[in-house]
């Protein structure tokens, strides 16, 4: 593991997301660590933000779409 710089995010007993000393963004949940560029951790970000804006429309339904798999 890098060693942290800026940790941005922690849950307890979830995970955390921090900048290294080396300017990586490290998404670490469980034993899962992803380093991240700059621009992907903001393009991972903007992702997931998406997927929240768009949970509680889709909560209860089961839509999957196709072109996605």
């Amino acid at each position: 593991m890098e060693k942290p710089k800026v940790f941005l995010a922690r849950r307890e007993k979830f995970g955390t997301i921090y900048q290294c000393e080396c300017g990586c963004y490290h998404l670490q949940v469980g034993p899962f660590n992803m380093a991240l560029a700059e621009h992907s951790y903001l393009e991972l970000v903007s992702l997931v933000n998406e997927s929240a804006a768009n949970f509680e429309l889709h909560r209860g339904h089961s839509v999957i779409d196709e072109d996605a798999r």
